[in-house]
């Protein structure tokens, strides 16, 4: 929190006096505060999900943190894609088109491609919309760097649905084999059952996946509009440039709902 002592300056140079931490994305949880102060003037402090994203900042915000977010959205989106049992037909045509055998050389190009270039080159598309409609902060840069932060849910909320599965099926397992290994050591035997824990059927399995993926895109949207409400000069500017968001967060949501609910080699 504020520090009462100008002498912590150079213990906290990283910040800007007075040396308060308000956002999450600039702790790397190292612990050198609680180490450098000398006061013990340290709090810890709640925060709404994705207050992180819609803080102001008195630093430019960087091109490759944005950037990296972008490719968090290609990389989610393919390692859920990879799971349908429709890929390896796709990697054969594929390998014919490129004549590459199938391995690690054709899935590292798939990887590049959908993972980092096929994002980048449609999110940059969306914010140079936005940046044409009504930024009015430095143009298309300075749309990327600032309205990149908005899609960061759908990118964690599409990872976060896709690996359900993993936490109740996987985690059920987990936890029945745990119990019957401490029975086992302690000599018990009433807490070594048979039952492999909670499992989710596929279709509450998929309406978890469906809070998930509307709960990134309302995120989304609202990180989205209060970046844009702060970074136009009126009502009308804010609403031309907050349209291209939207409606990328809306196709890139449905198409994640549409991709989880195919056959896939985890879940059916």
């Amino acid at each position: 929190q504020d520090c009462p002592d100008k002498n912590c300056y150079d213990a906290c140079a990283w910040f800007q006096y007075p040396a308060t931490v308000d956002r999450n994305t600039e702790c790397s949880l190292c612990l050198d505060c609680v180490r450098a102060c000398p006061h013990d003037n340290l709090t810890l402090q709640t925060q709404p999900f994705g207050a992180d994203l819609m803080r102001p900042t008195t630093h430019r915000k960087p091109m490759d943190e944005a950037t990296a977010i972008v490719v968090v959205l290609g990389v989610a989106l393919l390692q859920t894609i990879v799971m349908l049992h429709g890929w390896a037909n796709w990697q054969g045509t594929l390998s014919s088109l490129l004549h590459i055998p199938q391995g690690r050389l054709l899935f590292t190009i798939s990887y590049v491609a959908v993972g980092v270039i096929a994002p980048v080159l449609l999110v940059s598309l969306v914010l140079y919309l936005t940046s044409i409609g009504g930024n009015s902060q430095g143009g298309f840069s300075s749309a990327f760097r600032n309205y990149a932060f908005a899609f960061l849910p759908l990118g964690l909320a599409l990872h976060a649905a896709h690996n359900f599965h993993h936490l109740f099926g996987e985690g059920g397992a987990m936890w029945s084999g745990l119990k019957k290994s401490v029975a086992g050591i302690a000599g018990w035997t009433v807490a070594a059952g048979t039952e492999a824990g909670w499992v989710p059927s596929p279709n509450t399995l998929f309406i978890l996946q469906w809070v998930a993926l509307l709960g990134g895109l309302f995120l989304a949207f609202r990180v989205g509009v209060t970046l844009v409400r702060r970074n136009s000069l009126s009502p009308q500017q804010a609403f031309r440039a907050a349209v291209p968001i939207l409606l990328f967060a809306t196709a890139f949501t449905v198409l994640n709902l549409v991709v989880l609910s195919s056959a896939m080699a985890h879940r059916h």
